[in-house]
Order: C-alpha cells, then structure tokens, then sequence
C-alpha cells in the first residue's frame, strides 16, 4: 500500500457518512411533506349539519372509557344531549370558529358507580372546552383538548320509547333566557304520562294531576286542552319545578326527541324529559 494512500482513508469514510446523511435527510423530508397533522388531513364539518343527528363513539384516545361504555352526542337545535354510561348531561351548544362548545350545563342525578360518575365529569368538561369535527372517511371525528373521539352515526341504543304510554321523567328544564336548570336532590322527580285515550297524568314535584291531551306526531305537536292538580300550595324546590312545569304545559306546544329525551318546548321555554 502506497504511504499516500493512509491520510486519504479518513476523508474518504467522512464524505461518505457526509453523502448518506444528508440524502437520509432528504428522504426524511420527502416523509414530512406527506404527512400533515390531522386538522390538515381531514375536512372539517360544519356543526349546523349535525342538527338533528345522534352519533355513537367507537374509539376514544386521550381517556380510557369504563369498561362497557361508550359516548353518545345527540345535537338539537341550540343544544347537545350527551351520556358517557350513566347519567344524562344537557345543555345549551355554542358555536365558535367551527367548534362547538356545551354551555349552562345539566344532569340527571341518577346514582351512579364512582368510575362512571368520574366519566360523566371528565365527559362535563371536555364538552365544556370545546371540540370541533371533522369528517374522517364517513365518520365523525372530534378533536380536542387532548382528546379525540372518533364516533359514527346512529342512534341511542334501543331508539326513544313512544311517547304515548311512557312515563317520562323531567330531567331538566329552561326559561326564555336560555338558563337550564335540572332537579334538585331532594325532589321526587316529576314525571308526565300521555295516555292512548287522550288523557294524561302528570307529577309536577309537588302536585298531582290529570288531564287531556292530543299527540300530533307526524307534526311534532302536543295540544295540551286541561291539566288539573288538587292546587296545594309548593313551597320551595318543590314550588320552583312546579313554576317551571306547568305554563309549558298549556294549548299548543312543539315536541321533539334528542337521543333518548322528549323536549317540549312553548314560548321560549323547554322541559326535557328522560324515560322512566
């Protein structure tokens, strides 16, 4: 070997890590450009054109569901309905730069396991931060604060019961003002029952009563003709239910269903109702 040859040998070995590196870079940055984040890669979805739809999750990343659940989304007119297992959790639903947002937030207050009761708050909150959609190949894709939620369009498993002939307790209910409220502890939940005959019974958290009633449902539309109490004086929690109550149950009104819920709505102000 000719003495020239040795100080060659280093410079030689270094251009060629130099040449690999760098066309190793390049390929990498080939790689880059045909990966984008998410929000780049898929068509976001305008929220007026969930109106009216329920979707079911099928994968969650960023929280483990308990074992057996899963999130339902209904979107109404204004409001988003919602369950992650056990209770219901109602609201009013703002829209802001293409995510949405729940708002004035209520529940229902049935007991429920801790882990589940935790998945209702972590769900409360992650609604309350806001989540905007995307399309994701036909299904809907919510992304987060650290959370995506992949769902699909359905409905509420089992579908909502008829009307006519089931007890419907009241969840929660709203004035014209857009406040939602729900019930109380310490209230025996009021409930309305639509009889086939065109009568009804009614509960109104402190009173009972009767009265009639004709169901429209191919227009959406409850005529509510007399609904009669024994006219007992409700003092408190009671009182303030049956103040909600009452006027929305009067001559004509508009019903329609989010998810599993019956809403009725008059004036302005809405009873939500969940099946008992």
């Amino acid at each position: 070997m000719a003495p020239s040859d040795k100080p060659l040998r280093p410079r030689a070995i270094l251009a060629l890590i130099l040449v690999f590196s760098i066309g190793f870079a390049a390929g990498c940055g080939g790689g880059d450009d045909e990966t984008a984040e998410p929000e780049q890669a898929r068509d976001p979805v305008p929220v007026e054109s969930l109106n009216g739809k329920t979707f079911n999750s099928t994968e969650v990343k960023g929280h483990e569901l308990v074992d057996g659940t899963m999130i339902t989304l209904s979107f109404g007119p204004d409001a988003l309905t919602a369950s992650a297992g056990c209770n219901s959790i109602r609201g009013a639903m703002e829209v802001d730069d293409g995510s949405f947002y729940l708002s004035k937030t209520a529940g229902t207050l049935v007991g429920c396991p801790s882990d589940r009761q935790a998945q209702d708050e972590w769900l409360t909150s992650v609604l309350g931060a806001g989540l905007r959609p995307y399309d994701d190949g036909g299904n809907l894709l919510l992304l987060g604060r650290g959370v995506e939620i992949t769902m699909e369009e359905g409905t509420v498993p089992g579908g909502p019961p008829p009307i006519v002939g089931t007890t419907w307790e009241l969840n929660s209910y709203s004035g014209s003002d857009g406040t939602v409220s729900s019930v109380k502890q310490g209230v025996r939940l009021p409930f309305i029952l639509f009889k086939g005959n065109g009568t009804l019974s009614i509960f109104d958290g402190c009173d009972e009563g009767k009265g009639l009633a004709d169901v429209y449902e191919d227009r959406g539309m409850i005529r509510f003709a007399v609904v009669r109490s024994t006219l007992k004086t409700c003092p408190g929690l009671t009182g303030e239910v049956s103040d909600a109550m009452l006027p929305v149950l009067e001559g004509e009104t508009s019903y329609t269903f989010e998810g599993q819920n019956l809403v009725i709505s008059r004036k302005g102000s809405t009873l939500t109702f969940t099946p008992g």
